[in-house]
């Protein structure tokens, strides 16, 4: 790595959190309530960092949702 590039941090880091609730009859997921904290340094541009944060709960939230898992099982089977 050069050592112009080591003066400067790439990387951050962050926290979700998150209060579910599932129908004990239907089984479906419901997020009631959820936090994300970041640690990424200097922000050039709000819009953008705010855009970049949304996005990455929405993508774990769908990765981590057991809907999606079951409905792709469910086209696998069919």
């Amino acid at each position: 790595m050069p050592m112009e590039q080591m003066k400067y941090s790439m990387h951050s880091t962050g926290a979700q959190f998150a209060e579910v609730g599932v129908n004990a009859v239907t089984g479906e997921v419901r997020v009631r309530r959820f936090l994300g904290s970041f640690d990424c340094g200097r922000i050039l541009n709000p819009k953008t960092a705010a855009s970049q944060f949304r996005g990455g709960i929405i993508m774990g939230m769908g990765l981590a949702s057991p809907r999606r898992r079951c409905s792709i099982r469910a086209a696998a089977a069919s």
